[in-house]
């Protein structure tokens, strides 16, 4: 069922994609149904499972929370005692520099693997199909991937509209001081772009990413084993402008970059470096966790490596739900952010909304409390909470 939508285009954006999955079914599973649920979706005994630890978790009853004006000077919560910041690695002095950082995260064991699946596409292209692959072309090595990832990065910081110029020779072009012409040919360049590779073409069923699988998760452990979060983290959408031929492309229209691919990210609030990301690649289908509904199937996916731990998860308002802050409150992770109270499945409160929010005035804000649950309304923005030590507003109604 589609979600219904308050007036806040900067959170959201209006488009088909949110409308199908911003709803939240809240389902009550009997033993019969939860049979008929794994023969559908799967076991969730599996430890790779998407649904593990979700099947003995059944929503609360909203109709059943008394909301109150009760303030009553905080609760407790977990502490957060864990280490922040980046991890210190012992680089030896030579290497205390940007490349030495870099391999942090683009390895030699990355740059093999990368060369291996590139020589082995353009054999097996140029074996299968010989006439659309003329020219000569010899094995690319190590060393030779690392200077076409540099030349790649210099020129995504330096733009001009097509790679030939890269390579031209006039006078106008004096001001290109990086002489990428004495590393490659372009020719040369040409051809590595062509065969480029990061894994094996053969298919993972269910899997459109499979060609740049291995790149994916290799980074993703990477980003996870360098660095600790702070308490307070965020989860957040972000788009890969892309206006190619691709079949996960995304159109979102009310955002800066409006095409590319979608990825949802999870951010250290403190310094904004990203922790954990996942490539959205069309509509979850059986992996949607029914109880949760998408948004809080991606907040707990990027989130299931910080839990029990006292984070506190930052959201905006196409994640925020009361069933998402009462699971992660089970898991000693507290949720904040701006929320939609007219979608389907989030809790009554008894404060003003709609047109009557819209009449109060500038600055003030109402507020109610259910247990460790916070819930704020104001002019233009709701909000709900589960972090605990909730602070008394200055200015209430």
């Amino acid at each position: 069922m589609a979600a219904s939508h308050e007036s806040d285009s900067d959170e959201f954006s209006d488009n088909d994609f949110i409308d199908d999955v911003g709803g939240f079914d809240l389902v009550e599973l009997n033993a019969d149904a939860e049979l008929e649920f794994r023969e559908l979706f799967g076991d969730s005994d599996d430890d790779d499972d998407d649904f593990a630890g979700f099947m003995e978790y059944f929503p609360p009853d909203f109709s059943m929370w008394v909301w109150k004006k009760d303030y009553d000077g905080g609760r407790d919560r977990k502490e957060f005692v864990s280490e922040t910041g980046p991890v210190r690695v012992d680089l030896p002095e030579d290497r205390r520099n940007s490349i030495g950082f870099f391999q942090l995260f683009y390895s030699d064991d990355v740059f093999e693997q990368i060369t291996s699946a590139t020589n082995d596409n353009a054999n097996n292209k140029r074996t299968r199909d010989p006439d659309n692959n003329k020219g000569e072309w010899h094995d690319v090595t190590v060393e030779e991937m690392k200077a076409f990832y540099g030349v790649l990065l210099y020129m995504d910081v330096v733009r001009l509209d097509r790679d030939e110029m890269y390579w031209h020779s006039g006078s106008s072009y004096t001001w290109l001081k990086f002489p990428i012409s004495e590393v490659f040919c372009r020719t040369r360049f040409v051809q590595i772009k062509r065969y480029l590779h990061f894994n094996d073409d053969t298919p993972v069923p269910g899997d459109k990413l499979f060609k740049v699988r291995y790149i994916l998760d290799t980074m993703r452990t990477a980003f996870q084993s360098h660095y600790r979060l702070h308490k307070q983290v965020s989860v957040d959408e972000a788009m890969v402008p892309f206006k190619g031929r691709l079949s996960i492309k995304q159109y979102m229209k009310d955002k800066p970059t409006k095409f590319g691919v979608k990825v949802w990210v999870l951010a250290d609030s403190v310094t904004g470096y990203c922790w954990n990301f996942d490539v959205y690649a069309g509509k979850y289908g059986t992996e949607i966790d029914r109880k949760l509904g998408l948004a809080g199937q991606v907040v707990i996916k990027l989130c299931e490596n910080i839990m029990n731990k006292g984070h506190v998860i930052f959201t905006d308002n196409f994640y925020t739900s009361g069933t998402l802050g009462d699971y992660l409150l089970q898991k000693d992770t507290y949720l904040c952010g701006t929320a939609r109270t007219n979608r389907k499945g989030y809790p009554t409160v008894d404060l003003p909304s709609g047109k009557a929010a819209n009449r109060l005035q500038r600055g003030t804000i109402d507020w109610r409390l259910v247990g460790t649950s916070l819930q704020r309304c104001g002019k233009t923005t709701s909000l709900f909470s589960t972090s605990a030590r909730h602070t008394l507003p200055r200015k209430a109604v």
